[in-house]
């Protein structure tokens, strides 16, 4: 990740109820996005609805949802196996600086962002 690309703030110092509430951001989020990349290669038909009603808001009509849940894991799986990574370390109890978990969890929030915004 480019530092360009970041907000400003992500290289200060948590407090330890702060680090514990991005900690939790983190691995919420990571447990949404990998959900949503579990249905990567499944038929819409086993969809659940909110996976189906998620990626069905696609600006051109006929467009499936199944071709937009590909094309959305095209573009963003890096920046999801970015954020699983943070997360297997954090649960491995390997050390990851407040740094890198402010730039986990701005990365996590934004990709549900994007996810979730109306298209």
């Amino acid at each position: 990740m480019s530092a360009g690309l970041e907000p400003p703030g992500l290289d200060r110092n948590l407090g330890t109820e702060e680090r514990a509430v991005v900690l939790a951001e983190v691995l919420q989020a990571d447990a949404a996005l990998q959900r949503l990349a579990m249905f990567v290669n499944v038929a819409e038909s086993d969809w659940p609805q909110d996976i189906k009603a998620l990626f069905s808001r696609s600006p051109v009509r006929t467009e499936r949802p199944g071709d937009v849940l590909r094309r959305w894991w095209n573009l963003f799986q890096d920046e999801v196996a970015l954020v699983h990574h943070t997360r297997n370390r954090l649960v491995h109890q390997v050390r990851v600086s407040d740094a890198e978990l402010l730039k986990a969890s701005w990365l996590a929030n934004h990709l549900i962002e994007i996810t979730s915004r109306s298209r």
